[in-house]
């Protein structure tokens, strides 16, 4: 059954509104009576009947709730020092499929891109809604505003998240190496430089912020490719790739 993110009413109706309600109706030409599931905005997933459909508002009623167990119970951001083209695109849609919570795209000394414009946070803030969508999450991961690598990496440590710094000179340390950190935390962020990688005094910068520096082997990845692949490691170290054991 398709899934869609909706808003609950005082009236006890759940609403749908804009491009998911145009969807609905003109696409998927669903009709009142059809059913559909609703994720509410505490996560939860409503199994609904439509009594209603507007040109840009379909009303629901749901008929039962249950609690979503969708999400991951580690919380991952990424910074991702934003991309030249549109491979920032790939990157927001595999990691919400994946369950990061948050992507927040810096500036870091080797970046092409120094800002993103308005319509790219929106462009990638609507790619991680219809990921989040198609992968049957129970939320939408927060794609914040551009700031600096300094600033990102001062509010992650002040935080007390623990922090993962990708640097592909890193020859020592592996993901394998903070796998009971990795465990042990709620949260962690996950650092990942532009196509040019970070400089030694980044790298230094994130030690400083109190980070755990990592390489991912002997091979170069490309930058689009280090969060996917860092993403699936640390959430497999922290048990959410396979069935969860209450």
């Amino acid at each position: 059954m398709r899934s869609f993110f909706a808003m609950e009413r005082k009236d006890g109706l759940l609403e749908i509104r804009g491009q998911d309600a145009r969807h609905i109706a003109s696409v998927l030409r669903m009709k009142p009576k059809d059913a559909l599931t609703a994720v509410l905005p505490a996560g939860d997933r409503a199994y609904c009947v439509i009594e209603s459909i507007s040109e840009d508002t379909v009303l629901m009623r749901p008929v039962s709730v249950v609690k979503d167990d969708s999400e991951a119970h580690l919380r991952i951001t990424l910074l991702q020092a934003i991309p030249k083209g549109q491979k920032m695109d790939y990157i927001v849609e595999k990691c919400t499929e994946l369950g990061f919570s948050r992507i927040v795209p810096v500036v870091s000394r080797y970046c092409v891109a120094r800002e993103a414009s308005s319509g790219k946070l929106n462009r990638w803030r609507s790619l991680a809604h219809e990921a989040a969508k198609q992968s049957g999450r129970g939320s939408v991961p927060e794609v914040s505003d551009v700031t600096s690598l300094e600033a990102a990496l001062s509010e992650a440590a002040e935080g007390g998240a623990f922090i993962i710094f990708l640097w592909e000179n890193e020859k020592l340390n592996g993901l394998s190496g903070c796998a009971g950190s990795i465990k042990g935390a709620g949260d962690v962020v996950l650092v990942v430089g532009p196509e040019g990688g970070f400089s030694e005094e980044e790298a230094e910068l994130a030690r400083a912020k109190g980070a755990y520096v990592a390489g991912l082997g002997p091979r170069i990845l490309r930058t689009e490719t280090a969060p996917v692949a860092a993403g699936a490691v640390v959430l497999y170290i922290a048990g959410e790739l396979g069935p969860r054991i209450e």
